[in-house]
Protein backbone atom coordinates (compact mmCIF):
# COMPACT_ATOMS: atom_id res chain seq x y z
CA UNK A 1 0.00 0.00 0.00
CA UNK A 2 1.09 3.25 -0.81
CA UNK A 3 1.24 6.17 1.72
CA UNK A 4 0.93 9.93 1.33
CA UNK A 5 0.89 12.85 4.65
CA UNK A 6 -1.68 15.95 4.52
CA UNK A 7 -0.76 18.66 6.49
CA UNK A 8 -2.80 22.07 6.03
CA UNK A 9 -1.04 24.90 7.08
CA UNK A 10 -0.24 28.59 7.03
CA UNK A 11 2.55 31.35 7.61
CA UNK A 12 1.66 31.93 11.41
CA UNK A 13 2.55 27.68 11.89
CA UNK A 14 6.08 27.92 9.65
CA UNK A 15 7.94 27.08 12.91
CA UNK A 16 5.55 24.56 13.64
CA UNK A 17 5.60 23.28 10.33
CA UNK A 18 9.02 23.41 9.72
CA UNK A 19 9.63 20.53 12.87
CA UNK A 20 6.60 18.28 11.64
CA UNK A 21 8.55 17.91 7.94
CA UNK A 22 11.79 17.03 9.44
CA UNK A 23 10.13 14.47 11.55
CA UNK A 24 8.11 13.08 8.60
CA UNK A 25 11.48 12.78 7.23
CA UNK A 26 12.80 11.19 9.42
CA UNK A 27 10.51 8.89 10.57
CA UNK A 28 8.51 7.49 7.37
CA UNK A 29 9.87 5.45 4.24
CA UNK A 30 11.60 7.74 1.82
CA UNK A 31 8.83 6.87 -1.16
CA UNK A 32 6.20 8.94 1.35
CA UNK A 33 5.30 12.24 -0.01
CA UNK A 34 4.42 15.50 2.50
CA UNK A 35 1.80 17.55 0.44
CA UNK A 36 1.22 20.64 2.08
CA UNK A 37 -1.58 22.90 1.63
CA UNK A 38 -1.02 26.40 2.28
CA UNK A 39 -2.49 30.20 0.93
CA UNK A 40 -1.01 31.49 -2.05
CA UNK A 41 0.31 34.28 -0.43
CA UNK A 42 2.63 32.08 1.99
CA UNK A 43 3.63 29.65 -1.44
CA UNK A 44 6.98 31.37 -1.59
CA UNK A 45 7.77 31.06 2.56
CA UNK A 46 7.05 27.47 2.41
CA UNK A 47 8.72 26.56 -0.40
CA UNK A 48 11.87 26.79 0.92
CA UNK A 49 10.89 23.15 2.62
CA UNK A 50 9.83 22.16 -1.42
CA UNK A 51 11.63 19.14 -2.75
CA UNK A 52 11.40 15.96 -4.06
CA UNK A 53 9.48 14.84 -0.47
CA UNK A 54 7.93 17.89 0.05
CA UNK A 55 5.07 18.75 -2.21
CA UNK A 56 3.99 22.47 -1.94
CA UNK A 57 0.02 23.56 -2.61
CA UNK A 58 -1.93 26.69 -3.30
CA UNK A 59 -5.30 26.07 -1.32
CA UNK A 60 -6.93 27.97 -3.77
CA UNK A 61 -6.03 25.70 -6.88
CA UNK A 62 -8.16 22.81 -4.77
CA UNK A 63 -11.37 25.45 -4.79
CA UNK A 64 -14.32 25.21 -6.84
CA UNK A 65 -14.65 27.08 -9.83
CA UNK A 66 -17.17 29.14 -7.53
CA UNK A 67 -15.04 29.99 -4.84
CA UNK A 68 -12.77 33.05 -5.00
CA UNK A 69 -9.91 34.38 -2.67
CA UNK A 70 -10.88 37.21 -0.32
CA UNK A 71 -7.66 39.10 -0.16
CA UNK A 72 -9.79 42.39 0.51
CA UNK A 73 -12.21 40.82 2.96
CA UNK A 74 -8.99 39.78 5.41
CA UNK A 75 -7.42 43.59 5.08
CA UNK A 76 -10.90 44.50 6.47
CA UNK A 77 -11.38 41.45 9.26
CA UNK A 78 -8.06 42.83 10.65
CA UNK A 79 -8.99 46.74 11.16
CA UNK A 80 -11.86 45.40 13.09
CA UNK A 81 -11.89 45.67 17.09
CA UNK A 82 -11.19 42.20 19.26
CA UNK A 83 -10.22 40.54 15.96
CA UNK A 84 -7.46 38.19 16.58
CA UNK A 85 -4.83 38.19 14.08
CA UNK A 86 -5.09 34.37 13.56
CA UNK A 87 -8.62 34.96 12.01
CA UNK A 88 -9.07 34.30 8.31
CA UNK A 89 -11.59 34.30 5.74
CA UNK A 90 -10.31 31.94 3.40
CA UNK A 91 -12.81 32.47 0.37
CA UNK A 92 -15.57 33.64 -0.59
CA UNK A 93 -18.84 30.81 -2.30
CA UNK A 94 -20.07 32.96 -5.35
CA UNK A 95 -23.27 30.88 -4.85
CA UNK A 96 -23.43 32.32 -1.02
CA UNK A 97 -21.51 35.76 -1.16
CA UNK A 98 -22.94 37.05 1.95
CA UNK A 99 -21.61 34.11 4.15
CA UNK A 100 -18.06 34.24 3.92
CA UNK A 101 -15.55 30.73 4.61
CA UNK A 102 -13.50 30.73 7.42
CA UNK A 103 -10.21 29.81 7.39
CA UNK A 104 -10.25 26.92 10.11
CA UNK A 105 -13.34 25.72 8.20
CA UNK A 106 -11.44 25.30 4.81
CA UNK A 107 -9.03 23.60 6.09
CA UNK A 108 -11.06 20.77 6.92
CA UNK A 109 -12.36 21.05 3.31
CA UNK A 110 -9.34 21.57 1.56
CA UNK A 111 -8.00 17.85 3.72
CA UNK A 112 -10.89 16.08 1.93
CA UNK A 113 -10.18 17.39 -1.19
CA UNK A 114 -5.98 17.12 -1.02
CA UNK A 115 -7.07 13.80 -0.13
CA UNK A 116 -9.86 13.07 -2.73
CA UNK A 117 -7.10 14.36 -5.46
CA UNK A 118 -4.14 12.26 -4.42
CA UNK A 119 -3.18 8.84 -5.68
CA UNK A 120 -1.95 7.30 -2.64
CA UNK A 121 -3.75 3.67 -0.79
CA UNK A 122 -3.64 6.06 3.07
CA UNK A 123 -3.13 9.22 3.87
CA UNK A 124 -2.66 10.30 7.03
CA UNK A 125 -3.67 14.05 7.82
CA UNK A 126 -1.38 15.35 10.44
CA UNK A 127 -1.89 19.17 11.61
CA UNK A 128 1.05 21.44 11.83
CA UNK A 129 1.50 21.32 15.65
CA UNK A 130 2.12 17.49 15.72
CA UNK A 131 5.24 16.07 15.23
CA UNK A 132 6.49 12.16 14.24
CA UNK A 133 8.21 10.42 17.33
CA UNK A 134 8.93 6.99 16.42
CA UNK A 135 8.64 5.05 12.46
CA UNK A 136 5.27 5.35 11.00
CA UNK A 137 5.16 3.29 7.77
CA UNK A 138 2.04 1.60 6.32
CA UNK A 139 1.54 -1.22 8.56
CA UNK A 140 2.10 1.17 11.69
CA UNK A 141 -1.29 3.21 10.13
CA UNK A 142 -3.25 -0.33 9.10
CA UNK A 143 -5.18 -2.37 10.95
CA UNK A 144 -5.95 -6.34 9.70
CA UNK A 145 -4.63 -5.43 6.56
CA UNK A 146 -7.10 -2.22 6.12
CA UNK A 147 -6.60 1.48 7.00
CA UNK A 148 -6.85 2.27 10.50
CA UNK A 149 -9.76 4.24 11.84
CA UNK A 150 -9.50 5.59 15.57
CA UNK A 151 -12.52 5.13 17.63
CA UNK A 152 -12.65 5.84 21.19
CA UNK A 153 -16.75 4.33 21.94
CA UNK A 154 -19.20 6.51 24.38
CA UNK A 155 -16.14 9.47 25.04
CA UNK A 156 -18.72 11.81 23.59
CA UNK A 157 -21.52 13.63 25.85
CA UNK A 158 -22.43 16.79 27.91
CA UNK A 159 -18.91 17.32 29.21
CA UNK A 160 -18.12 17.73 25.27
CA UNK A 161 -20.78 19.73 23.91
CA UNK A 162 -19.17 21.14 20.80
CA UNK A 163 -17.92 17.06 19.87
CA UNK A 164 -21.87 16.34 20.43
CA UNK A 165 -22.83 19.12 17.85
CA UNK A 166 -20.07 18.07 15.32
CA UNK A 167 -21.90 14.48 15.44
CA UNK A 168 -25.36 16.43 14.99
CA UNK A 169 -24.18 18.08 11.84
CA UNK A 170 -21.98 15.38 10.55
CA UNK A 171 -24.97 12.79 10.53
CA UNK A 172 -27.41 15.26 9.23
CA UNK A 173 -25.18 15.96 6.30
CA UNK A 174 -24.84 12.14 5.86
CA UNK A 175 -28.84 11.54 6.07
CA UNK A 176 -28.31 9.68 9.45
CA UNK A 177 -30.87 9.65 11.97
CA UNK A 178 -30.18 12.19 15.53
CA UNK A 179 -27.02 10.52 17.64
CA UNK A 180 -27.34 8.65 20.49
CA UNK A 181 -24.82 9.95 23.32
CA UNK A 182 -22.75 9.25 24.25
CA UNK A 183 -21.21 8.19 20.97
CA UNK A 184 -17.83 7.53 20.22
CA UNK A 185 -15.03 10.09 19.57
CA UNK A 186 -13.22 10.10 16.42
CA UNK A 187 -10.96 13.40 17.05
CA UNK A 188 -7.39 13.06 16.42
CA UNK A 189 -4.75 15.18 15.24
CA UNK A 190 -3.10 11.83 14.09
CA UNK A 191 -5.77 10.59 11.25
CA UNK A 192 -5.79 8.08 8.66
CA UNK A 193 -8.22 8.60 6.10
CA UNK A 194 -8.43 5.78 3.32
CA UNK A 195 -9.24 7.52 -0.16
CA UNK A 196 -11.68 5.08 -1.34
CA UNK A 197 -13.77 6.16 1.67
CA UNK A 198 -13.22 9.62 1.93
CA UNK A 199 -14.74 9.88 -2.11
CA UNK A 200 -17.18 7.64 -0.93
CA UNK A 201 -18.11 9.81 1.73
CA UNK A 202 -18.48 12.86 -0.75
CA UNK A 203 -20.65 11.26 -2.77
CA UNK A 204 -22.81 10.92 0.67
CA UNK A 205 -23.24 14.03 0.79
CA UNK A 206 -23.66 15.43 -2.64
CA UNK A 207 -26.27 12.77 -2.43
CA UNK A 208 -27.93 13.86 0.37
CA UNK A 209 -27.58 17.99 -0.11
CA UNK A 210 -28.16 17.96 -3.59
CA UNK A 211 -25.73 20.29 -3.74
CA UNK A 212 -21.60 20.18 -4.17
CA UNK A 213 -20.27 18.55 -1.00
CA UNK A 214 -17.82 21.73 -0.22
CA UNK A 215 -20.41 24.09 -0.26
CA UNK A 216 -22.41 21.76 2.29
CA UNK A 217 -19.56 21.39 4.55
CA UNK A 218 -18.48 25.29 4.33
CA UNK A 219 -22.02 26.40 5.24
CA UNK A 220 -22.02 25.03 8.77
CA UNK A 221 -20.77 26.85 11.57
CA UNK A 222 -19.59 23.70 13.66
CA UNK A 223 -18.11 21.00 11.38
CA UNK A 224 -15.41 18.33 12.19
CA UNK A 225 -13.68 16.65 9.25
CA UNK A 226 -12.69 14.08 11.45
CA UNK A 227 -16.20 13.59 13.03
CA UNK A 228 -17.86 12.96 9.56
CA UNK A 229 -15.22 10.77 8.41
CA UNK A 230 -15.19 8.74 11.62
CA UNK A 231 -19.35 8.04 11.82
CA UNK A 232 -19.38 7.52 7.88
CA UNK A 233 -16.33 4.97 8.01
CA UNK A 234 -17.95 3.25 11.45
CA UNK A 235 -21.53 2.91 9.75
CA UNK A 236 -21.51 2.68 6.77
CA UNK A 237 -18.18 1.17 5.28
CA UNK A 238 -17.63 -1.30 7.80
CA UNK A 239 -16.70 -3.68 5.14
CA UNK A 240 -13.46 -0.93 4.67
CA UNK A 241 -12.53 -0.42 7.77
CA UNK A 242 -12.12 -3.98 9.18
CA UNK A 243 -12.32 -3.07 13.54
CA UNK A 244 -11.32 0.14 14.88
CA UNK A 245 -8.55 0.94 17.29
CA UNK A 246 -9.31 2.70 20.50
CA UNK A 247 -5.65 3.73 20.35
CA UNK A 248 -4.82 7.11 18.68
CA UNK A 249 -1.19 6.80 18.29
CA UNK A 250 -0.63 10.28 19.30
CA UNK A 251 -0.03 11.66 22.62
CA UNK A 252 -1.99 14.96 22.62
CA UNK A 253 -1.89 18.23 24.74
CA UNK A 254 -5.18 19.93 23.82
CA UNK A 255 -4.91 22.37 26.59
CA UNK A 256 -5.37 26.18 25.98
CA UNK A 257 -2.72 26.94 29.05
CA UNK A 258 0.65 27.38 27.78
CA UNK A 259 2.75 24.93 28.85
CA UNK A 260 6.08 25.55 30.42
CA UNK A 261 9.76 23.93 30.68
CA UNK A 262 9.32 21.79 33.42
CA UNK A 263 5.15 20.87 32.79
CA UNK A 264 5.71 20.19 28.89
CA UNK A 265 8.73 18.00 29.66
CA UNK A 266 6.52 15.89 32.15
CA UNK A 267 3.80 15.82 29.59
CA UNK A 268 6.19 14.14 27.30
CA UNK A 269 7.56 11.91 29.60
CA UNK A 270 4.62 10.58 29.35
CA UNK A 271 4.11 9.29 25.77
CA UNK A 272 2.95 5.55 25.78
CA UNK A 273 4.85 3.26 24.16
CA UNK A 274 2.97 2.94 21.46
CA UNK A 275 2.53 6.36 20.57
CA UNK A 276 4.42 7.61 17.45
CA UNK A 277 3.53 11.53 17.57
CA UNK A 278 2.81 14.13 19.92
CA UNK A 279 0.48 16.87 19.69
CA UNK A 280 1.37 20.16 21.59
CA UNK A 281 -1.68 21.72 20.55
CA UNK A 282 -0.89 25.51 18.80
CA UNK A 283 -3.68 27.26 20.77
CA UNK A 284 -1.82 26.66 23.94
CA UNK A 285 0.55 29.38 22.77
CA UNK A 286 3.76 27.06 24.50
CA UNK A 287 6.69 28.53 23.31
CA UNK A 288 8.36 27.09 20.54
CA UNK A 289 11.67 26.56 22.28
CA UNK A 290 9.66 25.28 25.05
CA UNK A 291 8.24 22.58 22.70
CA UNK A 292 11.79 21.82 20.91
CA UNK A 293 13.37 21.37 24.79
CA UNK A 294 10.84 18.77 25.75
CA UNK A 295 10.89 16.79 22.53
CA UNK A 296 14.43 16.75 22.87
CA UNK A 297 14.27 15.32 26.40
CA UNK A 298 12.27 12.43 24.80
CA UNK A 299 13.13 9.02 25.59
CA UNK A 300 17.23 10.86 25.51
CA UNK A 301 16.90 10.90 21.90
CA UNK A 302 18.46 14.01 20.49
CA UNK A 303 15.28 16.35 18.43
CA UNK A 304 17.32 18.10 15.85
CA UNK A 305 14.82 21.05 14.42
CA UNK A 306 15.41 22.16 11.50
CA UNK A 307 14.91 25.95 12.00
CA UNK A 308 13.21 28.29 14.24
CA UNK A 309 12.94 31.10 11.31
CA UNK A 310 12.28 31.41 7.88
CA UNK A 311 15.43 30.82 5.55
CA UNK A 312 16.25 27.74 7.48
CA UNK A 313 19.00 26.94 4.63
CA UNK A 314 16.64 24.02 3.03
CA UNK A 315 17.65 23.28 -0.48
CA UNK A 316 14.22 24.15 -2.64
CA UNK A 317 14.10 21.81 -5.69
CA UNK A 318 13.42 25.09 -8.32
CA UNK A 319 9.93 24.92 -7.50
CA UNK A 320 9.89 21.13 -8.42
CA UNK A 321 8.21 21.08 -4.93
CA UNK A 322 5.10 23.04 -6.03
CA UNK A 323 2.54 21.75 -7.71
CA UNK A 324 -1.23 21.92 -8.26
CA UNK A 325 -3.22 18.68 -7.92
CA UNK A 326 -4.96 17.36 -10.90
CA UNK A 327 -8.87 17.47 -10.38
CA UNK A 328 -8.72 13.96 -11.83
CA UNK A 329 -12.67 12.63 -13.28
CA UNK A 330 -14.85 14.17 -10.53
CA UNK A 331 -17.56 11.22 -11.43
CA UNK A 332 -15.33 7.96 -9.97
CA UNK A 333 -16.79 7.82 -6.51
CA UNK A 334 -18.75 11.07 -7.33
CA UNK A 335 -22.57 11.51 -7.40
CA UNK A 336 -23.06 13.50 -10.44
CA UNK A 337 -26.24 15.32 -11.51
CA UNK A 338 -26.94 17.63 -14.40
CA UNK A 339 -27.12 21.01 -13.27
CA UNK A 340 -24.62 20.40 -10.67
CA UNK A 341 -21.77 22.75 -11.72
CA UNK A 342 -18.32 22.36 -10.04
Amino acid sequence: MTLAVITPSYRNDWPLFVDLHQSVLRHTPESVKHYVIVPNADVQLFSQAAGPRCIIIAEETLYPRHYRPAPAANRILHLLPRIPLSARVAALNIKRPFHPVRGWVMQQALKMEACRRIAADITLMLDSDVVLIRPVTQATLSNEGRPRLYRLPGAVGVHLPQHMQWHVVSRKLLGLPPPDFPAPDYVSSFTVWDPYILRALLARIELVTSEHWMDAVTAQRNFSEWTIYGVFADELMKDRIGSAAESSLCHSYWGVIPLNAASAEEFVAGTGQNDVAILIQSKSRTPIAVRRAALSSFRGETYHALASEPGWGGEPDSGAGTAELHPGDRSVGMARRPGNPD
